[in-house]
């Protein structure tokens, strides 16, 4: 599922169940009503399958979710949940993906071979 995706399942679930036309049309016409802790809907901007940071939106939803805890997002185990996956605002099936020189370059003094399998040393 893709964070578009599991935002529009989330969307529908919060506007009544099924993706039927009718619900199609609730998720059009949200307001965005303020959440428990009186902020908009994070994914109000994401619920048309429009924008980016569909990842990022999905952890602020679960940050809300939890009353802020973040400690709560990363231990959550409701895996039925359509953003459990992107609870950390990355989308896991992109990690690592892309040009090899855009990837995060290792900090000063910090080898970029992962443990256990540097080059050896004669």
């Amino acid at each position: 599922m893709t964070p578009n995706q599991a935002i529009r399942a989330l969307c529908v679930e919060c506007v009544g169940g099924e993706d039927e036309p009718t619900h199609r049309a609730d998720v059009r016409a949200c307001t965005a009503t303020p959440t428990a802790h009186g902020h908009r809907c994070p994914l109000w901007h994401h619920r048309l399958g429009r924008g980016h940071g569909g990842a990022r939106a999905l952890r602020r939803n679960c940050l809300a979710c939890m009353g802020g805890n973040r400690e709560l997002v990363e231990n959550c185990t409701d895996h039925d949940c359509p953003a459990h996956e992107y609870r950390f605002g990355h989308n896991p099936t992109k990690a690592r993906t892309g040009r090899p020189e855009n990837f995060k370059k290792p900090r000063h003094g910090q080898s970029p071979h992962p443990p256990g399998q540097g080059k050896r040393l004669k």
